[in-house]
C-alpha cells in the first residue's frame, strides 16, 4: 500500500502544479453569494500563506467515496479501507498550493456558479513555471459548504479520476498478476521511471520511453499531458508530431486546450496557440491574464489592431491591470502611433500614482519614441514644437 499512496501522492502534486459571478440552475441569489464568500476566504487564506481553511473545508469522505465509487475489484473490505486511511493520511491539498505560492505565484478566484445543483468556484493558480485553473466542486453537506473535487486543467480530469483510475488499475493487477493487461498497474509504474529522467533533465529520453508504451497507455490522459509537456522542450517537429497525436486523442475537456500552450508558444505556432486561447476562453469566461494572453498572441500574428482593440477593452474593464497598459503601450509605441502612447501614459500615472521619471527606464528601450515630437511635447522638453 506504501507505493501505491506515494505513486498516487506524487502524481497529484506535479499535476496540481503543472472577479465576476454567473448565476445558473434558478439558484438563488443568497445561495449564490455564500458561494462567493467562501471563495473569498479560501483566496485570502492561501495569499496569506495559512492553508488549514483550503484543508478543513476539503471534504474526504465526499472525495474517497467518489474516488471508491468507480471500483469494482472483488478485494477484502480491509484492504479498500486500507486504501482510504491512507490516501486520508496524505492529503494536504493547501500546503501543495501554499508552497508553490511563496514561490512567487498566486491563487486568484476568477468567478462562481452553480451548475446541476452544484456550486463550482474557478481559480486561476499562477506559479513561476506555468499557468493552471482549478475548478473546485463545492456541496452543502450539514448545513456548510464543502469541496467535493477539483478539476485541474494541467491535468485535464477531476483529481478524484486520476486517483480513481490508478487504483482501479492497481486492483485489477491484484486480482491477476500473471494475466495483466496492457493498461495494469505495471504499465503505470513506467511514470515513476518517467519522472526520474525529467528530474534528471533527460527530456528526449523521457519522450522515447512514453513512445514506447502500448498504444492503450499512450492515449491516457495521464501520459498525454505529460509528452505533451516534455515535448514543449525538445524540437519543433517531435512537438508538432506528438500535438497531432495529443489532439487526436485527449478528451474534450478544458483541459485540452491549457496543456499545450505553453509548447505552442515556444516553437511559434501561434495560431495554433490562438485557437486554444479561444477555445479555453470559452471555459475561463473571465481572466485578465488570459485577455492579455490572446492579445499579445494577436501581436505575434501581426493583426495589431485587433490586439489593440482587445487591450483597450481590458484596460477599460479592469484599469487596474498593470501588464495591459504596458503591453499596449509597446504597440503603440512600435507601430508609431506616438500620439495614442503619450495619452496612455497619461492615464498610467493618474491610475498607478507613476511620476514620469518612473517610466524613463522602460522608455528608454524606445530610442525613437524618445526623439519623438509627441514624447518632447509629454515631458515638456524644448524644441517639442
Amino acid at each position: 500500500m506504501h507505493k501505491l499512496s506515494y505513486l498516487i501522492l506524487t502524481i497529484l502534486l506535479v499535476r496540481l502544479n503543472v472577479l465576476s459571478a454567473t448565476e445558473a440552475d434558478h439558484t438563488s441569489g443568497a445561495e449564490l453569494k455564500k458561494l462567493i464568500t467562501f471563495a473569498g476566504y479560501i483566496e485570502a487564506s492561501i495569499e496569506n500563506e495559512d492553508p488549514s481553511f483550503f484543508n478543513k473545508s476539503f471534504d474526504n469522505d465526499a472525495f474517497t467515496k467518489k474516488v471508491m465509487d468507480k471500483n469494482q475489484s472483488n478485494l477484502s473490505e480491509e484492504f479498500k479501507q486500507g486504501f482510504v486511511d491512507e490516501l486520508r493520511s496524505g492529503w494536504d491539498i493547501g500546503n501543495g498550493i501554499v508552497e508553490e505560492i511563496t514561490k512567487g505565484g498566486s491563487y486568484k478566484f476568477l468567478n462562481a456558479s452553480y451548475q446541476e445543483g452544484k456550486g463550482e468556484i474557478l481559480f486561476r493558480f499562477l506559479t513561476i513555471q506555468a499557468i493552471n485553473y482549478h475548478k473546485l466542486e463545492v456541496e452543502i453537506i450539514e448545513n456548510d459548504l464543502r469541496i467535493t473535487d477539483v478539476y485541474v486543467f494541467q491535468a485535464g480530469e477531476k483529481i478524484s479520476e486520476s486517483i480513481g483510475r490508478l487504483y482501479n488499475a492497481f486492483c485489477t493487477y491484484l486480482e491477476n498478476p500473471e494475466n495483466s493487461t496492457k493498461t495494469d498497474w505495471n504499465s503505470y509504474r513506467e511514470y515513476e521511471k518517467l519522472n526520474a529522467l525529467l528530474l534528471k533533465g533527460k527530456y528526449k529520453a523521457a519522450h522515447r520511453k512514453i513512445t514506447n508504451l502500448p498504444d492503450e497507455m499512450k492515449k491516457e490522459s495521464l501520459f498525454l499531458t505529460m509528452d505533451m509537456q516534455i515535448c514543449s522542450r525538445l524540437d519543433r517537429k517531435t512537438f508538432a508530431e506528438t500535438y497531432c497525436y495529443y489532439t487526436d486523442y485527449f478528451p474534450e475537456t478544458p483541459g485540452k486546450y491549457l496543456i499545450p500552450l505553453d509548447g505552442l508558444m515556444t516553437h511559434n505556432e501561434y495560431q495554433h496557440a490562438l485557437c486554444c486561447l479561444d477555445s479555453l476562453y470559452k471555459y475561463i469566461k473571465t481572466d485578465p491574464l488570459l485577455e492579455l494572453l490572446l492579445a499579445n498572441t494577436l501581436y505575434l500574428l501581426h493583426d495589431y489592431e485587433e490586439a489593440i482593440e482587445k487591450l483597450s477593452y481590458l484596460i477599460q474593464t479592469d484599469p487596474k491591470f498593470e501588464s495591459g497598459y504596458f503591453s499596449l503601450l509597446t504597440i503603440y509605441i512600435e507601430r508609431e502611433k506616438y500620439k495614442e502612447a503619450t495619452h496612455l501614459l497619461d492615464n498610467m500615472i493618474m491610475t498607478f500614482d507613476y511620476y514620469k521619471e518612473d517610466l524613463q527606464p522602460i522608455l528608454a528601450e524606445y530610442p525613437a519614441f524618445l526623439k519623438s515630437a509627441e514624447y518632447k511635447s509629454w515631458m515638456g522638453l524644448k524644441g517639442s514644437n
